[in-house]
C-alpha cells in the first residue's frame, strides 16, 4: 500500500478511520487528524481543512466534541459544511444525515462515605472518599436529521453512540418469550422492529451484528454467518 511501514505510521498514534479513495488511502488519528497516502507508496500527507478531524464517511470528515460526535461535518471534497442542531442537555452521535442521542439531565447528590464493619471512615487511596456523587436521569432517546426536525422517539433500550445501518437501522435489545433478550433491528422510519434470531449462549453472552453505517449487516449463529442487506428493506 505504502513504502512508509505501517508501524511508523502507528507509533505517531493510533488509527481510527481508514477508506479507500480512488488511488489513495485515506486514514485518521484517535486524536483527530486526517491524511492521505497513495496506494502505489509515498509519504502520508494531511488533508487540507481536516488537521483535527477523523472520518465518518468518506468524503465526510467531522470533529468531536465533548459528547456531540461529528456534530460539525466537512466534505472535503467540495468543502460544504454541515452543523447539526444540538441543544445543550444532548448528547449525540452524528451520521451525513441523522443525529441519535439522549436528552441528559445530571445533578450531584450527597452520598455518605464508606467505612468498614467497625465503623471507621474507608479512604480512598490516601485522600477521603468524596461525599458527592453525579447522579445521571435520561430524559428521552431520540434520532432526528441534522436540521433539527422530524424527531422520533427511540426504544429505551437503545444504545448510546451505537451506529446505525444507514442511519435508520438500530440495534435495540427486547424482552422475549421467558423474559429472554431477543436482539432486534429497529427501524425509526416505521417504528418496527425485526427479530434477527440471535440468543444468548450458555455464558449470557451475545452476537452483535457488525457493519456500522453500511448497508451491510453481518452476524454469526452457530456455524452459520448471516448477510442482511439494509437497503433491501423498504
Amino acid at each position: 500500500m505504502t513504502d512508509v511501514p505501517l508501524g511508523n505510521v502507528m507509533k505517531q498514534e493510533r488509527i481510527n478511520g481508514l477508506a479507500v479513495t480512488g488511488s489513495d488511502v485515506v486514514f485518521a488519528y484517535e486524536k483527530g487528524g486526517v491524511y492521505r497516502v497513495p496506494l502505489s507508496g509515498g509519504t502520508p500527507q494531511p488533508v487540507k481543512g481536516a488537521e483535527r478531524h477523523h472520518i465518518l464517511q468518506w468524503p465526510w470528515v467531522g470533529i468531536h466534541r465533548g459528547k456531540s460526535i461529528f456534530r460539525e461535518l466537512l466534505n472535503v471534497e467540495t468543502g460544504e459544511r454541515r452543523d447539526a442542531v444540538v441543544k445543550a442537555d444532548e448528547e449525540v452521535r452524528c451520521g451525513v444525515d441523522r443525529c441519535a442521542g439522549v436528552a441528559v439531565r445530571y445533578r450531584i447528590v450527597k452520598v455518605e462515605r464508606p467505612r468498614d464493619r467497625n465503623g471507621k471512615e474507608i479512604k480512598c487511596g490516601t485522600r477521603r472518599c468524596p461525599d458527592t456523587v453525579q447522579s445521571q436521569t435520561i430524559l428521552r432517546r431520540f434520532v432526528r436529521d441534522r436540521d433539527g426536525s422530524h424527531e422520533r422517539e427511540l426504544p429505551r433500550t437503545f444504545q448510546q453512540g451505537d451506529d446505525a445501518g444507514l442511519e435508520r437501522f438500530f440495534k435495540v435489545t427486547l424482552t422475549g418469550p421467558g423474559n429472554q433478550d431477543v436482539l432486534t433491528l429497529y427501524d425509526a422510519e416505521t417504528g418496527r422492529s425485526a427479530d434477527l434470531g440471535i440468543r444468548p449462549d450458555a455464558t449470557g453472552g451475545m452476537a452483535i451484528p457488525d457493519g456500522g453505517l453500511d448497508r451491510l449487516m453481518t452476524y454469526p449463529i452457530k456455524n452459520e454467518m448471516y448477510v442482511l442487506d439494509l437497503a433491501a428493506i423498504k
